[in-house]
């Protein structure tokens, strides 16, 4: 998932209701750290 798809995201967070957007924006912080993880640990190959 490329920061483009994390933008888009968070720009459709503004269309939800509060707790939709609380949602979302606790789901692109556990991608966040997902992604941040994936890159200090490097391929698993």
């Amino acid at each position: 998932m490329g920061s483009s798809d994390a933008q888009l995201m968070a720009l459709r967070a503004g269309e939800l209701s509060p707790a939709g957007r609380r949602q979302v924006m606790d789901l692109l912080d556990v991608v966040h750290r997902l992604e941040r993880a994936e890159r200090d640990t490097g391929p698993e190959e």
